[in-house]
């Protein structure tokens, strides 16, 4: 990685700036919290619905012994072509977000190769978490600080993983049990959450996919000048939410759209 790019990601910053990140990252961690924290009250009066199994993205190449050829300096999810589907978004932006799972057969060739990844960091420009059961790439693997809390394993109130640039954006990445019995009704449920704290003032922009179990959603909220995107993704009895939070005023492209991109590939692993 050269020394442009390193400058660029990790600018030095003023103290009235650093002041105004941490009172936009506290707002964020907040409202993240008043969110799923009334998500499981809900869930007490809710019915859960057990799910089957999502449709597998396929691969084009040959994984039995001899001919491993996948490399964790790339996308995973990307060299395995997972199933995806394209989305306009309203600020003109199109991309690809997957929709299918990513193998487990696939990762545990790695492991016969002696890569071994972890739920705390980054391999390559891989993060995969087994035990939570999904990954996420990135293509500036540097530019994130890894954390990974095993509380939100089994507690929705608590994120999984959190990974934070240096300018305060963040990503987010929540379990929540099923309690609805379409994905639609989640997505409301949120959405109404959001209005109930004074996040936001006008609906989301929310997409849903051919599957009928994964979601795309995003909304400006005016309170911070912040902008988020939002992947829905149901399976294995849960919703998981991956959440990517940046300041409009304070987060330069590069970030923005490693944001989105990031949202945009979170894949489930079957």
């Amino acid at each position: 990685m050269n020394n442009d790019k390193n400058n660029s990601t990790n600018p030095q910053y003023s103290e009235a700036y650093l002041i105004e990140k941490e009172k936009i990252k506290t707002r964020r961690t907040r409202n993240r919290y008043i969110f799923f924290g009334a998500i499981i009250l809900a869930a007490m009066f809710a019915l859960y619905f057990i799910i089957g199994k999502g449709g597998k993205g396929g691969f084009d190449v040959d994984i039995t012994k001899g001919t491993f050829s996948f490399k964790v300096d790339k996308p995973v999810v990307e060299q395995a072509k997972t199933k995806t589907e394209k989305l306009e978004l309203p600020d003109g932006k199109t991309i690809d977000y997957t929709t299918g799972t990513i193998d487990k057969q696939i990762l545990d060739d790695f492991s016969n190769e002696d890569i071994l990844f972890s739920p705390y960091h980054f391999v390559g420009e891989n993060l995969v978490n087994a035990e939570a059961g999904y990954i996420i790439s990135s293509i500036y693997p540097e530019m994130w600080h890894v954390q990974y809390n095993p509380n939100g394993l089994t507690d929705p109130s608590f994120p999984i993983n959190i990974l934070t640039a240096s300018d305060g954006s963040q990503l987010g990445v929540f379990k929540v049990p099923i309690m609805y019995d379409y994905i639609g009704g989640f997505i409301e449920q949120f959405v109404n959450n959001l209005f109930a704290n004074g996040s936001i003032t006008d609906y989301p922009y929310v997409s849903y996919a051919d599957d009928g179990r994964t979601a795309f959603l995003t909304f400006t909220d005016y309170s911070n000048n912040g902008q988020s995107y939002m992947k829905v993704v149901e399976g294995f009895s849960n919703y998981y939410v991956v959440n990517a939070d940046y300041n409009l005023d304070l987060s330069n492209y590069e970030i923005q759209d490693e944001l989105i991109w990031m949202v945009a590939n979170f894949t489930l692993i079957e």
